[in-house]
């Protein structure tokens, strides 16, 4: 996911509607199947550890979490898509150099998770919301910024209603973003922990009379 955030974006700074386009045909077949797994979701808890409710719970935080975050990048795809495919008033240079540090930074962010999830480094999970921190008070100061540029009248109202949505849902992704990985965290912890007391026990059951 985010790679095709970054490839949104950038085909927004570019008005690359060929890229724009392939980034929104993936991500709505990334919705279709996160789709399908919500649609089996009971199915998905039976076969989870059938004694353990909490296991179920866990699980449908994570679908949940995940399941937001694709919308979120629907939610900036879809107008990205339809403003430049429409042929309207592109970003302004200060907005392009803006979004190009945002996208980075956000990129560097994505690094970290996807470092923390292939090592499974949870203790990582700090140093991701102190990123997360970051991001959203860069976010804020896009948004002030913007705010001073309609009122002088510097940018159009299209372009300002575009660039305001973009950076309202990138706030969502973000926050959906950590939610998901401390979902998943816990979700893993919990089953692995039960997983040892299930093992516990079997070897409990198993050990001969003396």
């Amino acid at each position: 996911m985010s790679k095709l955030f970054y490839q949104t974006i950038s085909g927004l700074i570019n008005e690359k509607r060929g890229k724009l386009r392939k980034a929104l045909k993936e991500i709505e077949a990334i919705n279709d199947k996160i789709k399908v797994l919500k649609d089996d979701l009971p199915y998905s808890i039976r076969r989870l550890q059938e004694d353990n409710i909490e296991t179920g719970h866990y699980y449908i935080q994570v679908l949940n979490y995940l399941s937001e975050t694709a919308h979120c990048l629907i939610y900036i795809s879809k107008p990205i898509f339809t403003h430049v495919d429409n042929q309207r008033p592109p970003l302004l240079e200060s907005q392009k150099n803006d979004l190009i540090k945002f996208n980075e930074k956000t990129s560097a962010f994505y690094d970290l998770i996807l470092i923390t999830l292939k090592n499974e480094k949870y203790m990582d999970i700090d140093e991701i919301s102190k990123k997360h921190q970051s991001l959203t008070s860069r976010i804020k100061k896009l948004n002030k910024k913007q705010i001073k540029m309609i009122k002088h009248e510097v940018v159009g109202t299209k372009i300002s209603i575009l660039y305001l949505n973009t950076l309202a849902e990138a706030k969502n992704l973000l926050l959906n973003t950590v939610n998901l990985i401390r979902a998943q965290r816990d979700f893993l912890q919990f089953y692995a922990r039960n997983e040892t007391h299930h093992e516990l026990i079997e070897k409990r059951e198993t050990k001969p009379e003396t």
